[in-house]
């Protein structure tokens, strides 16, 4: 972040970090000789007639990370927020908007892509993505907006304030007690303790079963793993959390049904996989019976979804409330700083 301020205006430019180009070089680095080596690999196990689906196929799979990589060098390139007297600059990759904070009807606060949807008129918009930034610039551009735009004007904020702001709020406990006798501690180390043996076998078993049987299939595996790995390094916090076991907590009970539904799924779909009929009579059994379980899973579905929007409203209002107070204290300090 550029930052300068005069004595009758505020001059600010935001960029994105250095971990944009130091992530999308090391991605785009890490991965093409990978998916090279993919290819080759590939390319040995399998026969000379189906060479062409290995290398389409491979050229389809690696070309996403490196797509990717590309982005986040031209997002680091090109991506600016410049916020002046009255107006809010927004540079992205393929255009140029200015936002005269006079003609702002409507800001719509959202959680994907984190940041905002400013309104100009009721058909002309403009968003304002804070995700791009440090973590001190998305604090600070945050209050800035809760700030420049009018309260009766701005919708969603308490949702956003729950679900993205609240994770910049500093943590008021770093040591997590000890769980009770319904509760588990949940922590990055137990998901590696499960995930990581099961990708390394998934993808021996991959490697193993398409120099046998030129099976791909095995290799989704893997890459599910991969995915949930990362996703619950990113959403567990690194000292850990409580948790209530899922026996313990009644509201499972709803998850538990749907599990049960789901497994009961699979059972008829073996048995009538194993049974002697044509393939078309097989699928229709199979839909039929999946047919006859929705009305069973659907009512879970939406009860449990009932339940978490009443949850985050309440949490949300109290998200809310503490984040305008912690706001009301860190101004009121930010002021007395130069007087005294």
């Amino acid at each position: 972040m550029v930052a300068g301020e005069g004595a009758e205006r505020e001059y600010r430019v935001f960029r994105p970090p250095k971990d944009y180009r130091n992530g999308g070089l090391f991605s785009l680095i890490f991965f093409t000789p990978i998916g090279i080596a993919w290819c080759i690999l590939m390319i040995m196990g399998t026969p000379p007639d189906r060479h062409i689906f290995v290398i389409l196929f491979t050229v389809t799979l690696w070309s996403v990370p490196a797509i990717l990589s590309c982005w986040m060098l031209l997002k680091y390139r090109k991506v600016s927020l410049t916020i002046e007297s009255g107006t809010i600059t927004v540079q992205s990759i393929f255009s140029r908007k200015v936002i005269n904070l006079l003609e702002v009807q409507k800001v719509c606060w959202r959680l994907f892509p984190m940041g905002l949807r400013v309104y100009t008129t009721p058909r002309e918009t403009v968003s304002l993505t804070v995700s791009h930034f440090s973590r001190e610039d998305q604090v600070w551009l945050i209050r800035y907006f809760r700030q420049v735009f009018p309260e009766a004007i701005q919708e969603n904020w308490p949702l956003y304030c729950l679900h993205v702001a609240n994770r910049f709020r500093p943590e008021k406990h770093t040591v997590v007690p000890p769980p009770g006798p319904d509760e588990i501690l949940i922590t990055r180390q137990r998901y590696d303790r499960i995930l990581i043996p099961l990708i390394l076998v998934s993808t021996i078993a991959g490697i193993v079963a398409v120099f046998t049987h030129h099976d791909f299939a095995l290799f989704i595996l893997p890459v599910l793993c991969l995915m949930f790995w990362f996703m619950f390094k990113i959403v567990t916090p690194r000292e850990g959390q409580i948790q209530k076991r899922l026996i313990a907590d009644k509201e499972n009970r709803g998850l538990f049904v749907l599990m049960g539904c789901w497994g009961v799924l699979l059972l008829c779909f073996l048995f009538i996989q194993r049974l002697e009929m044509p393939i078309s009579a097989k699928n229709t059994r199979m839909l039929v019976s999946t047919v006859a379980l929705l009305p069973a899973v659907i009512p879970v579905l939406m009860r449990t979804e009932k339940k978490r929007k009443q949850l985050d409203l309440i949490k949300a209002e109290q998200a809310a409330r503490e984040w305008e107070v912690e706001t009301a204290y860190f101004q009121s300090r930010t002021k007395q700083g130069p007087a005294e």
